[in-house]
């Protein structure tokens, strides 16, 4: 049986939540920072499928995967909930923080790896 926590089931606090593209590219940029043939190691080692691991690394995934998402951010320190949202007829992820603090830290971590701001998308 999964655990929900009670912040799952209230109404997010709109200051607590980032898009799914944001944690993404942080995912993205600690999973790449991994020296030469670590990330299987660390893969393994967190119980993880090491192929669904690179191919979200290396942006081979067609939909969004937003519980592997949750669950790397979990592993670089991050407790957060998914947010399921419909948005222009589309369903899209949010990640909801527990704490201001956790915010700010993966805030403070995702401005190491891009000191000018998020690269442009580049369409698929």
């Amino acid at each position: 049986m999964s655990h929900v926590s009670p912040a799952a089931t209230a109404f997010p606090n709109p200051e607590l939540v980032v898009s799914y593209a944001d944690g993404l590219r942080y995912v993205k940029h600690r999973l790449n920072s991994f020296a030469h043939g670590a990330l299987k190691p660390w893969a393994e080692s967190q119980s993880m499928n090491y192929t669904m691991v690179v191919n979200l690394k290396n942006s081979q995934l067609t939909k969004q995967t937003p519980l592997l998402v949750q669950r790397i951010l979990l592993t670089f320190g991050f407790e957060t909930d998914p947010i399921r949202l419909m948005q222009g007829g589309q369903q899209t992820y949010q990640f909801l923080f527990r704490t201001p603090e956790q915010l700010q830290l993966f805030h403070a971590q995702l401005s190491f790896y891009e000191p000018e701001g998020p690269a442009p998308s580049q369409p698929r």
